[in-house]
């Protein structure tokens, strides 16, 4: 998204290959990751 900072997107592209099933779960579980290794330490205050 063009004009957004701090926005990442995690998708179905990062499979090499669709399962033969819906791959929502996989998806979520990828993003799960995704937050846990990008998301600042607990000391981070978000301004509000």
């Amino acid at each position: 998204v063009i004009g957004r900072d701090n926005l990442f997107v995690c998708d179905a592209s990062a499979l090499a290959r669709l399962p033969e099933r819906n791959p929502f779960l996989v998806v979520v579980r990828l993003a799960e990751a995704a937050v846990a290794r990008w998301s600042p330490p607990p000391s981070f205050k978000v301004p509000s």
